[in-house]
């Protein structure tokens, strides 16, 4: 053997016990995970311990992006289920995945001889969001366009697109680029016809949601209007102010007169007063229905007029004839005569302000007639 040759198998022992070596270390690996929203997801994780070294327990945890465990342990071999997640053959299972769940998760092990490994990856989770068709009532003439617009297209992976346009629960047809010359993200419909009325939908797919999977919108309503009609707008009418309605100015007019006449009717009162005319009857005062009586002595006390009066109670009136009865003849006015010893004497305040010439009686009771006046005797 030559020392070339000795060399040589020296160099392939040493290689040969190197590999050895590094194989026999406790390593694990973890492979990228991906699953849909509502679905079950899975993280796999594989591991190799030293020859005569055995597995003494594996734990699924949270991880950032270093690697480094965050928070405690989802699932270990000894507590194999945890709310939504478990253990399958060391894998991670999580149940009615979510939006949320999208994260690092880390497998890390530990041997009987003491030896430990980790590692992690990623889960990444698809979805599509449910897509918003606008408006949801469109009013359209013949011969006229109309337009829907598909949005809140949302999810990963992207990019996501409106392959279908959907009317009254069946694809439509929009090859015809005369008659719909957008069919992408919007539906442009040109020459409104009878037949384009009714029930609009859009879907839309991605990588994750395709074909039947993808996400149907809201449905819009696509009415025809005659020409006869106001076409409906999906903006509210302008404010127009309007004359108030005529009971408004009814009772404005009626207020006014009824405050007027309250005022004409003070001011009327006022006047009566400061002229001294009896403007309402009352028992103190009232006119005789037999006219005023001439009233003799008359006896001022402190600015109020006295008279001493003679009266009788009145006759029940007369049945009326062609022939009126003779007019009596006035009271005497004699200070020195003496009362009837029938009559009853009272005294009666005269208005001083129309107590001149003449001496007019203007307050008495409606009911009395006065036989005689006598000098008014102070009270």
């Amino acid at each position: 053997m030559t020392i070339n040759v000795m060399y040589h198998q020296c160099l392939i022992m040493l290689l040969l016990m190197f590999v050895s070596d590094t194989c026999a270390q406790t390593q694990v690996t973890v492979d990228a995970g991906t699953a849909k929203v509502d679905e079950a997801a899975t993280m796999t994780c594989t591991y190799t311990l030293e020859p005569n070294d055995s597995l003494l327990q594996l734990a699924w945890a949270k991880a950032d992006d270093s690697g480094q465990a965050v928070g405690s342990a989802l699932v270990t071999t000894g507590q194999p289920n945890n709310d939504r997640y478990s253990l399958s053959n060391d894998n991670l299972i999580i149940t009615d995945v979510v939006r949320g769940d999208a994260d690092n998760y880390r497998c890390s092990v530990s041997t009987v001889g003491g030896n430990s490994a980790e590692n992690f990856a990623n889960l990444t989770v698809y979805y599509l969001e449910v897509p918003d068709l606008q408006p949801v009532e469109f009013y359209a003439t013949l011969n006229k366009t109309a337009t829907f617009t598909c949005t809140k297209l949302e999810g990963l992976p992207t990019p996501i697109t409106v392959t279908t346009w959907i009317k009254d629960g069946n694809p439509l047809g929009v090859s015809n680029t005369d008659k719909y010359p957008s069919s992408d993200a919007t539906l442009t419909i040109n020459n409104i016809v009878e037949e384009d009325e009714g029930m609009y939908q859009c879907r839309a797919e991605n990588a994750a949601y395709s074909g039947t999977n993808g996400k149907l919108s809201n449905t819009a309503k696509l009415t025809l209007e005659l020409l006869t009609t106001t076409p409906k707008t999906t903006e509210p009418p302008p404010f127009v102010p309007t004359d108030p309605p005529e009971s408004v100015n009814g009772g404005l007019i009626g207020g006014v007169v009824s405050a007027v006449s309250v005022v004409l009717v003070f001011i009327g009162i006022f006047v009566c007063y400061q002229k001294g005319i009896a403007c309402f009857k009352t028992p103190a005062c009232n006119v005789t229905k037999e006219g005023p009586s001439e009233v003799i002595g008359l006896t001022n006390d402190d600015d109020v007029t006295y008279a001493q009066v003679q009266k009788t109670a009145k006759s029940k009136e007369p049945e009326k004839t062609n022939n009126a009865p003779a007019k009596p003849k006035r009271a005497e006015t004699n200070d020195t005569k003496k009362p009837d010893a029938n009559a009853e004497l009272t005294y009666v305040e005269v208005d001083h302000r129309h107590s001149g010439k003449g001496n007019k009686i203007i307050r008495t009771e409606p009911e009395t007639t006065y036989s005689s006046v006598q000098p008014s005797i102070k009270r």
